[in-house]
């Protein structure tokens, strides 16, 4: 198992060109897993000896040093590659940061912001302190991804786990599964500490201060979890990748419509996602590449043109910090991928609509639905109001004219 691992592309989709600037670039998604971190569930197991926690600070699901060193490393990467794009100041309305909910998401845009954007001339604010703070917004479907979207969305993974596809996976390789229930005292039945245990592993293979234990210390070994691991998230993503990578899809193509329709002027936007996340959408797209789990501060970035009055989108991958970008072409839309064609190649899938896969609830109403909801429900009871009004001041018109009425007053007072 090595810790950064080098994707091998397949050269007929692929073409190796190097990172320089294109006057025709409008703006750039930049979707990027985090940092290096610590094991999401268990730092050891319940079959090793605790002492092995007196030299590991750090709690689950944590970036280390090295992950925060990694992201900061990749905002330098972002900063020579669309210097030119995005200016040398931090101007928020050009900007856009995504993150999940999860920790190690927010930490690693954090580290990348630090790098990419230090304060410049009446922007410092201290003079020993190159950094300031940034506008980061959190979007918790950013998570929602392979295991994540199981242990976060009640109704989907109840679904899931009904489904026949998913009890054909939690069945198979019951003899290794028994062997590691032995070996950790985890139940390795149990498909979501499955997943768990291969994740331990396969971090702590990479974490010079919690090696993994001697029985899991070998190339062999390696080689067969990081196997089993990678089959094991791409079939869990298939059982709702319409669904995931849907949204995936929305989230960039609304970015670009917005940027088209004037709506924003964002021309970078940052997600700081997971594996699992860029592997959704790679197998949403049918690049066959993709359909791994890339290593820590890896990136696509989806850039949007405008060539021969055409928005061209042009999707690039970095496998590695200090590596070469890879231009990937996207089956069904031919180079020059024109943006209609893009937008229109996959069904996409609101928000609110994933919001109600996952929790089992009626879409939600975006902001802008709700206030002119509001604002119409308002018009109507105002002119309800109205109409009352009238009809009240037309009714003690006509009895003030009777009162007013001499024949009415004689007869009064007779």
């Amino acid at each position: 198992m090595r810790c950064y691992r080098l994707l091998l592309l397949n050269i007929l989709h692929i073409t190796s060109i190097s990172s320089q600037y294109s006057p025709t670039l409008q703006s750039v998604q930049i979707l990027f897993r985090h940092g290096q971190r610590a094991p999401t569930k268990f730092i050891i197991f319940p079959t090793e000896n605790p002492k092995l926690l007196d030299n590991f600070s750090l709690e689950v699901g944590e970036l280390t040093n090295d992950g925060i060193v990694e992201e900061y490393q990749l905002g330098q990467n972002i900063r020579s590659t669309y210097n030119t794009l995005i200016g040398q100041r931090y101007v928020p309305s050009k900007l856009l940061v995504l993150t999940g909910v999860d920790n190690r998401t927010v930490v690693s845009a954090l580290s990348v912001l630090a790098s990419l954007f230090p304060p410049e001339d009446d922007q410092v604010w201290a003079k020993d302190l190159k950094w300031q703070p940034i506008a980061v917004h959190t979007q918790p479907i950013l998570d929602h991804f392979s295991f994540g979207a199981l242990n976060s969305c009640p109704i989907l993974s109840q679904n899931i786990k009904k489904s026949k596809a998913y009890k054909e996976i939690a069945a198979e390789d019951p003899q290794f599964k028994d062997w590691l229930t032995n070996m950790t005292g985890v139940n390795a039945r149990d498909l979501t500490l499955y997943s768990y245990i291969l994740d331990t592993l396969i971090i702590r293979a990479c974490l010079k201060q919690l090696p993994p234990p001697i029985w899991a210390h070998n190339s062999t070994i390696d080689e067969i979890i990081s196997r089993k691991q990678r089959l094991l998230h791409s079939r869990i993503i298939d059982t709702f990748l319409s669904q995931s990578g849907g949204w995936l899809m929305d989230l960039f193509v609304a970015a670009i419509e917005n940027r088209i329709m004037n709506r924003t002027n964002h021309k970078l936007l940052l997600y700081s996602a997971h594996d699992t996340t860029i592997q959704t959408f790679g197998k949403f797209l049918a690049i066959a590449e993709l359909d791994t789990l890339i290593p820590f501060g890896a990136y696509l970035a989806l850039e949007h043109h405008i060539k021969d009055q055409q928005h061209i989108a042009e999707l690039w991958y970095h496998p590695t910090l200090n590596g070469t970008r890879i231009r990937i072409m996207i089956p069904g839309c031919p180079d020059p991928c024109n943006f209609k064609t893009l937008k229109n190649l996959k069904q996409r899938v609101s928000s609110s609509s994933w919001m109600s896969i996952c929790y089992g609830q009626e879409p939600f109403c975006d902001d802008y639905t709700v206030v002119l909801g509001a604002m119409i429900g308002l018009t109507i009871l105002l002119g309800i109001l109205s109409v009352l009004l009238i009809f009240v001041c037309c009714a003690y018109r006509h009895r003030l004219k009777k009162l007013l009425d001499p024949e009415q007053q004689s007869l009064l007072l007779s």
